[in-house]
């Protein structure tokens, strides 16, 4: 292998590219226009949560990982531009499948991770810079074995790399080396891609949080906080399989990413059909009208839900029991023989954490609907104490996030599971997570097509999402 290349050599080796400037100009154009031809395509399918799951998994930045992690970017400046370029059309493929436009402070949220409440879809121009690092960073023990280079800290290769990445992250995050070889506390490197990846989207997220409250948009602050809590993404992780029930139709899904992000779905000067109050342009008012019949209908497709896992575990549970001599039933869920051998009432809430009694908590803190939640169903924990059976509410919020006792209970249910099952217990848990939120989320894209008026398809322009 040569040491240098003259003007427009270069060689293609394994994925990635050696030599000139112009040369890895070329190779990288290249590798853009195959992946915008097959983006193009995307919105041909007809199903926005197909073309999302291909864009999330196999046509986003995850198509270049291979080709990021082994070039400089310093080294080849020029290849920045063609990567915002590949960002920008993706971010338009989005829009044209999901019929959504997007503004900017929305799709900043839609780059975040799926945990951190976005979409899972990164922003290839900053992840290159972290995956080189990393790259760099796995490979530190084995460059004095290829190369004449020491491994030295102060070499240029080491503190360009690192003084890029230092630019990425918050001034809190920097690192000094050996900080950045040491080991987290589940033993995994510091310096990894993995870790890189959860110091910058931890960032990005406190940095849009900041602009939110900046701007006074306490509403966007408590959504963002709500859609941090575990498994509100749940819904996107999903495969949609129609046989599995992970599927939501073509309007389905768009609402659904729409209330994620903050959009408007529903022209707030219209009447409710229901109880005759203003509608909100958020759905607000959708997931929370005690005359819609929707919070019902959740709540019991959310309670037939874990019905069936529960009796998939070999549980044997009944539904709607009463526990004592009185007519009232606590236990939406009643299971015979649950941990010791007692018996255990488990009772489904589902609370919207941005109702206007709760919003000024909820802005600045996570969990607040999930706590409103466990302290109405006081009342149904005491009468199944007295009785002398368990009692676990199974909690969520109107963004899909969950409490830890939902969280121990599907865990629970895991691994039962796990017995009659050769599946993992991990991808067991996923999957019922899967299931419930894709349920949660289906019935209130119901309630917000239903009080919209809106039947749309993927043929409709951007603008026909808000009537």
């Amino acid at each position: 292998m040569p040491r240098s290349f003259g003007p427009g050599a270069g060689v293609e080796l394994l994925g990635s590219v050696l030599g000139a400037e112009d040369f890895a100009l070329r190779y990288v154009t290249s590798k853009k226009n195959r992946l915008i031809s097959l983006l193009q395509r995307l919105p041909s399918l007809g199903d926005p949560q197909v073309a999302y799951c291909l864009l999330r998994l196999c046509l986003g930045p995850g198509r270049l990982i291979h080709f990021m992690r082994c070039t400089p970017p310093l080294l080849y400046p020029a290849v920045g531009p063609i990567l915002q370029s590949i960002d920008a059309e993706i971010r338009l493929t989005f829009e044209s499948c999901s019929s959504l436009s997007i503004p900017d402070m929305a799709w900043r949220q839609a780059c975040l991770p799926i945990r951190l409440g976005g979409l899972g879809l990164p922003c290839s121009a900053e992840l290159h810079p972290l995956a080189y690092f990393a790259s760099l960073f796995a490979a530190r023990h084995d460059l004095p074995l290829l190369t004449s280079l020491p491994f030295d800290t102060t070499h240029a290769i080491w503190t360009t790399a690192a003084g890029q990445l230092d630019s990425l992250l918050p001034p809190a995050a920097d690192r000094s080396f050996d900080e950045w070889f040491a080991r987290g506390p589940e033993g995994e490197t510091v310096g990894s891609q993995r870790s890189l990846s959860t110091v910058m989207g931890q960032a990005r997220f406190e940095s849009l949080l900041e602009d939110f409250a900046g701007q006074h948009a306490w509403r966007d602050c408590g959504r963002l906080r709500s859609l941090s809590l575990p498994h509100s993404g749940a819904f996107l992780t999903s495969l949609p399989n129609r046989n599995l029930g992970g599927n939501l139709s073509g309007p389905e899904f768009s609402v659904c990413i729409a209330w994620r992000l903050g959009l408007p779905m529903i022209r707030a000067d219209l009447p409710c059909r229901h109880c005759g109050s203003s509608l909100d342009a958020f759905g607000d008012h959708v997931v929370s009208c005690a005359r819609s019949g929707l919070r019902i209908h959740r709540h019991n497709a959310i309670r037939d839900c874990l019905f069936h896992i529960a009796r998939s575990s070999g549980l044997s549970p009944s539904m709607e029991v009463s526990v004592d001599a009185s007519s009232s039933r606590p236990a939406d869920i009643y299971i015979p023989s649950w941990h010791g051998g007692h018996s255990c009432a488990v009772d489904v809430t589902v609370t919207h954490p941005l109702r206007s009694d709760l919003l000024s908590q909820a802005r600045h803190h996570s969990g607040v609907g999930l706590r409103k939640g466990e302290l109405r169903k006081q009342a149904n924990a005491d009468r199944c104490r007295t009785a002398g059976v368990g009692f676990l509410v199974f909690g969520l919020e109107s963004f899909g996030g969950a409490s830890e006792s939902s969280r121990d209970l599907v865990r629970s249910f895991g691994d039962f599971q796990a017995f009659r099952d050769p599946t993992p217990r991990g991808i067991l848990v996923d999957r019922f997570w899967q299931r419930i939120s894709i349920i949660l989320h289906r019935q209130q894209a119901y309630g917000f097509l239903d009080a919209s008026a809106l039947e749309f398809d993927h043929s409709m322009g951007h603008d026909d999402m808000v009537l």
